[in-house]
């Protein structure tokens, strides 16, 4: 009975320690596994920052073309109201002239 007790005892703790073996077994698999996510999320954040890279590229481009809009636009319309300016003259010159013959 003793000896049957010691067998007994050996196969627990020989089935512990496969548990154990298997336990460690699946916890390197699961770190590995947990590697190579975090490789590729460091990946794909490398990435994302390029393309943020150029998208702040854009918008300076963008700014650019924004301000040369303003520049041309701001000129253009001095040079309307310039020309405005210079008819409302020609008219008012004509509508006195217009008026001083008819008297």
């Amino acid at each position: 009975m003793e000896d049957a007790l010691k067998r007994l005892d050996r196969l627990t703790l020989d089935e512990a320690r496969m548990a154990a073996a298997q336990t460690l077994k699946l916890a390197h698999s699961i770190d590995s596994q947990v590697k190579v996510v975090d490789d590729k999320v460091t990946g794909v954040d490398i990435k994302l920052k390029g393309v943020d890279d150029k998208v702040t590229g854009v918008e300076i481009k963008m700014k650019d073309v924004d301000d040369k809009v303003d520049t041309i636009l701001g000129g253009m319309l001095s040079a309307l109201r310039t020309q405005m300016n210079h008819s409302d003259c020609a008219y008012t010159a004509r509508w006195k002239g217009y008026q001083s013959n008819r008297r």
